[in-house]
């Protein structure tokens, strides 16, 4: 119960925070996690975060497990970095623990900053109550369907920019035209150095 109350405090001041900031800064709302906020997790399995950004510019979201309110680095893998156009997103983001002793964690950071900047912005905290062991699991837990179609799209290769593509092969026809061009305009050039020289000896 009392972590069930600490939780809805800390949303209901998330709310106020976001409530009260400028339009110009972003404002995220976390949706679910994966598995629940105060789960056991066993060595390298991953705890996922389902999140929403909303932004009038493009922005880029990390994640960092903290306890007591500092980052947790040693011993801790997570996903990349999350690039968001502007406007209403939602994204998922996790993180992963490898260590030889168990940890605590009481706290999930979503770092928003400038698209040119990661890591550094706004921080939202999601409070937690996870216990990091350091034993593989017996039997591998399956996902949410949602933490299950981001790791399918972080497996997938990505897509190729057709239009970069074609503006890439008109580059190329355009600097080989210029090219010939070029060497016709020399081969005239000197052509026509040729023919004054030629019809004086034919004078001569």
């Amino acid at each position: 119960m009392r972590f069930a109350r600490r939780c809805l405090v800390c949303t209901l001041l998330a709310a106020a925070h976001a409530y009260a900031q400028t339009p110009d800064q972003p404002v995220v709302t976390f949706l679910a996690t994966d598995p629940a906020p105060d789960a056991r997790l066993a060595r390298n399995e991953r705890f996922y975060v389902r999140f929403e950004v909303k932004s009038t510019a493009p922005v880029t979201v990390m994640i960092n497990a903290c306890t007591d309110g500092n980052p947790v680095f040693a011993d801790m893998g997570s996903s990349a970095v999350t690039r968001l156009a502007a406007g209403d997103h939602t994204a998922v983001a996790h993180f992963f623990y490898w260590g030889a002793a168990p940890r605590r964690i009481d706290g999930i950071r979503l770092t928003v900053g400038a698209a040119d900047n990661p890591g550094k912005g706004v921080d939202f905290t999601l409070p937690v109550n996870l216990t990091l062991t350091a034993r593989d699991a017996v039997t591998p837990r399956v996902p949410a369907p949602w933490a299950l179609e981001q790791q399918s799209r972080s497996a997938a290769p990505p897509k190729p920019d057709l239009a970069a593509a074609g503006n890439d092969g008109r580059n190329r026809m355009l600097m080989a035209g210029i090219v010939l061009l070029a060497a016709a305009c020399a081969a005239l050039y000197f052509l026509r150095l040729r023919l004054p020289r030629a019809r004086n000896k034919n004078v001569s």
